[in-house]
């Protein structure tokens, strides 16, 4: 069923919100109690929301997207603003978005990335 601009929301839009929010705080890591009192949000109802399936408040849905770094349209539909990466390449990209300078520089390494490291501007 398509019911928001062409972007399928069915009945289990609960459990792929709460699979995309597990898959992020793996990518971090980060416990569901951690990620509730960030977000502050009450962890009692966080957890029976997710045990239920069921999405959360509006306020708290945007709470768990600036935590996990990314946005209520990923958490609802698997889709990026960059809708050309791989769905399983991005929670990589949200966790490099997290990392520190040294922690991007050993990637860079790795991937053999040539270049000059970057300076992130949050940094």
């Amino acid at each position: 069923m398509k019911d928001f601009d062409g972007i399928e929301l069915g009945p289990d839009l609960g459990y792929r919100f709460w699979i995309r929010v597990d898959e992020l705080r793996a990518a971090i890591p980060c416990q569901l109690i951690d990620m509730a009192t960030m977000a502050c949000i009450d962890y009692t109802r966080i957890k029976n929301q997710r045990s239920a399936n069921r999405l959360p408040k509006l306020e708290d849905a945007y709470h768990i997207a600036r935590v996990l770094n990314c946005s209520i349209m990923y958490l609802l539909t698997g889709i990026t603003e960059n809708c050309n990466v791989p769905e399983k390449i991005q929670p990589f990209i949200h966790a490099l978005n997290k990392a520190s300078d040294e922690d991007l520089e050993l990637v860079r390494r790795v991937l053999r990335i040539e270049g000059h490291a970057v300076k992130r501007k949050d940094a």
